[in-house]
Formats: C-alpha cells, sequence, structure tokens
C-alpha cells in the first residue's frame, strides 16, 4: 500500500475535534533537474489552518517527504472563515525555484455567508516559502473561489477561479513569474443567477503547444464544460 504520514500534527485551537488542518492542500515539485546548483527536487505542499483561518506551508526535507511532520510550517497570509470553496493551488515557476499560491481571503465574518471576498496570491521569497509577498489580484464583489493554478507557455502562473458575485469563470493571466499583477477575464456565465448556485470548483491545464484548457461546472445548464483559451 502507499506510504503515508501525518504532514501536520498540529490540532489546531479545536484540540483535534474536526478537519481543521490541512483542508483545501495544494503539492507542487521543483522541475528544475536534481543537482543544479541551489535547487532540488522536494515536494512544497500549501494548505489551510481552518481553526484560525491561516494559510500554511511546509517543504518537504527529501523527495519522500520521509519527515514533513517535523519540519516547521510558514504562515504566510490570513484566509478568514475556510469556507467549502477555499481552495489553495501552487506553481513552482522555473525561472525563480520559488513557489506562487493562488487562495481565496474571504472577508466576510462567516464562512457560509459570504459578503465579499478576493483572489490572492503568495510569492514566497525563497525555496523553503518562509515568507512571502502577497498581491490581491481580484477584489470585485466575492471573488476567488475554486481557483487553479498553472504555468502557461511563458512560464508565468495562469489560474482559473470562480466569480461568485457576478456568477462568471474567470482567468487571470498573471504579468511575471510572481504575479505580482494580471490581466483578468471573463470567460464564461456558469451560474443562476437568481439561485446564486454554480459554486463548484474549476481545474486548469497548459497544453504543450500553450493553449489554456479549464473545466468546469456550469449551473445554468447542470452539466461539465470545458474551455480551451489562446495561449499566454
Amino acid at each position: 500500500g502507499p506510504s503515508t504520514r501525518i504532514a501536520d500534527p498540529n490540532p489546531g485551537s479545536n484540540a483535534g475535534a474536526g478537519p481543521d488542518m490541512g483542508q483545501f492542500s495544494s503539492i507542487a515539485v521543483n522541475q528544475v533537474p536534481v543537482g543544479s546548483t541551489g535547487w532540488d527536487s522536494n515536494p512544497v505542499v500549501a494548505y489551510l489552518d481552518s481553526d484560525n483561518g491561516l494559510l500554511r506551508v511546509k517543504k518537504c526535507a527529501d523527495a519522500l517527504c520521509s519527515n514533513i511532520g517535523g519540519r516547521t510550517a510558514s504562515t504566510l497570509a490570513n484566509t478568514g472563515p475556510v469556507t467549502g470553496t477555499s481552495q489553495t493551488s501552487m506553481e513552482i515557476p522555473s525561472s525563480t525555484g520559488n513557489p506562487v499560491i493562488s487562495y481565496f481571503w474571504n472577508q466576510s465574518d462567516s464562512a457560509t455567508q459570504l459578503t465579499s471576498g478576493s483572489l490572492n496570491v503568495v510569492a514566497c521569497n525563497d525555496a523553503e516559502c518562509s515568507s512571502g509577498e502577497t498581491t490581491e489580484l481580484d477584489s470585485t464583489g466575492i471573488a476567488g473561489q475554486a481557483n487553479s493554478m498553472a504555468l502557461g507557455a511563458n512560464g508565468f502562473p495562469v489560474i482559473s477561479y470562480y466569480d461568485r458575485s457576478n456568477q462568471n469563470l474567470k482567468l487571470a493571466r498573471c504579468s511575471n513569474a510572481r504575479c505580482t499583477a494580471a490581466v483578468l477575464s471573463v470567460e464564461d456565465s456558469i451560474g443562476n443567477s437568481t439561485t446564486g448556485t454554480g459554486h463548484g470548483t474549476t481545474s486548469i491545464a497548459v497544453a504543450p503547444d500553450g493553449r489554456i484548457g479549464i473545466s468546469y461546472f456550469d449551473a445554468n445548464v447542470d452539466t461539465l464544460k470545458i474551455a480551451v483559451l489562446p495561449a499566454s
């Protein structure tokens, strides 16, 4: 069977009563060849401390993550109350070797009655992600849930996500490897504004020719859809 291990034994503020540590995790591996000076291919894991509304990151000490439970986690950002689609997503641009993480920042007082929230990214300042620079990419109402990240043909992150206020599938094309700015676009209307539904997940991938593919649920027609978009 698979080799499993506890990645973060911290029980959170509820003393272990509930799934409070490690929800909405994302893993990435540096694709730079092993042996390159100052680089390695040890996995990096981003996840949420749901009790405290925090984005946390750990980097494995080896390729098998054999002692990840003993590694110190970095706390990078406040996520607010964690909702059902507070996904994290992460990639490691080869030009920097430092992780970039997208996440939803719930700026409401509730995990279920949302009034505001935004799509954010943290660009780590080193491969260990011991600290990072946070950028708010889309703050129009409630935007950023169900986010998914991939690296575009230019090496910069691209992020698909749900704009809950306007019931749209949106895409952020980052302007640099650290995603300190992005060009935003609406790709489809995916929810019925009269019912407020449509907040399923999205998933993004980039083909060898650079074209961007996004899979998502369209609540207007209750079906799976795929959007194919030009390369960055």
